[in-house]
C-alpha cells in the first residue's frame, strides 16, 4: 500500500545501487550485511595504509608471515583428533580478519607506483630478540604485553621491542640485495 502523495511534492523513489545512501535497506543490496561491510572496511584501510606508507617513507619493512601455516586446522583425524579445536579456531578467525595478506599485496600495490621498496625480513626471534644487546632469550618475554631483556635489563613494550628489531633487520636484508 503506498502512501498517497500531497499535492504540490514530488515522491522520490529509492535506488538501490551499490553507491547509494539506501543500499544497507534494499533487500537485494549486499552492502547492508555485516561481512561486507567488514571485509570492505579492511580493504579500505589497508588500501590507504599502504598508500600512505608507500608515499612517506623510501623503504618500508615488514615480517614474512606465513598466514596459511597460521592458520591451518586443529581439528585432527578420527584416529588422533586435535586439542583445544575451539581456541584455534578463534584465533584462526582473529589473524584473518586483520588482513595481513591482504595489507602486504595493498603495500606492494601502492610501493611499485611511489618507487617505494619493500623489504621483507624473516620473523624468527623477532619477538624474543633485545633491540637494545640483540640478545635472543625466550625468557625475556615475560608476558604477551611485556618485553625485559635477561641480558642487560632493557624493559619495554613487547610489540614496541619487535618492531624495533623487525625495522634493525630491515636495512641488513635491504643490503644483502643485488
Amino acid at each position: 500500500s503506498e502512501r498517497p502523495s500531497r499535492p504540490g511534492t514530488r515522491t522520490l523513489t529509492a535506488r538501490c545501487g551499490p553507491s547509494s545512501p539506501s543500499a544497507a535497506r534494499c533487500p537485494s543490496s549486499t552492502e547492508g550485511r555485516p561481512r561486507t561491510r567488514e571485509r570492505r572496511r579492511r580493504q579500505d584501510f589497508c588500501a590507504r595504509t599502504a598508500r600512505e606508507l608507500a608515499t612517506n617513507h623510501a623503504v618500508v619493512v615488514v615480517e614474512a608471515l606465513k598466514t596459511r601455516q597460521m592458520t591451518r586446522s586443529a581439528k585432527g583425524t578420527l584416529d588422533a583428533p586435535g586439542a583445544n579445536v575451539k581456541a584455534k579456531s578463534g584465533l584462526n578467525r582473529a589473524i584473518l580478519s586483520k588482513g595481513w595478506h591482504q595489507f602486504a599485496r595493498a603495500l606492494a600495490s601502492a610501493s611499485s607506483y611511489s618507487g617505494t621498496r619493500v623489504v621483507i625480513v624473516s620473523p624468527q626471534y623477532t619477538s624474543q630478540r633485545c633491540s637494545q644487546c640483540g640478545q635472543v632469550d625466550p625468557k625475556s618475554r615475560e608476558s604477551q604485553a611485556v618485553f625485559r631483556c635477561t641480558h642487560c635489563s632493557h624493559r619495554e613494550h613487547a610489540d614496541v621491542n619487535a618492531a624495533k628489531c623487525i625495522l634493525a633487520a630491515g636495512p641488513q636484508r635491504y643490503e644483502d640485495r643485488p
